[in-house]
């Protein structure tokens, strides 16, 4: 029994399918079987949020930790935080977070190596 990862040829270029091909020689005859494989698993991230003023009061911690799958997003991080703390905001509180020292859009992709920051609401006159 021979097993390896099946390749089609497209065009003359390779190209790898999710799957493993089994070949099996019995006398006279030779069989091929295609087994689907599941997809690849994402690398979970630790990302280090940082915290100020009425977060840090609310969560009693000058950061957190949070886990997440590899490219999640700012979005995906708030949606977290809101789940794992409760108390960190009110659902009509919008949570501004900070990357590498910029403001981001809910929209940006993480890296683990990301500074993030959560900014505090501002109020004043």
């Amino acid at each position: 029994m021979v097993i390896s990862t099946d390749i089609n040829l497209l065009g003359g270029m390779a190209e790898r399918t999710n799957a493993l091909v089994l070949k099996t020689s019995i006398p006279a005859r030779v069989s091929w079987v295609r087994i689907p494989l599941p997809p690849p698993r994402k690398t979970i991230m630790e990302l280090e949020v940082i915290l100020f003023a009425i977060y840090k009061e609310r969560l009693q911690s000058n950061s957190v930790i949070v886990e997440l799958p590899e490219d999640s997003t700012v979005e995906q991080l708030v949606n977290k935080l809101r789940s794992d703390y409760p108390q960190i905001a009110t659902l009509e509180t919008n949570i501004v977070v900070a990357v590498n020292s910029e403001y981001s859009e809910y929209d940006l992709k993480l890296k683990s190596t990301d500074e993030i920051c959560l900014i505090p609401p501002v109020s004043g006159g």
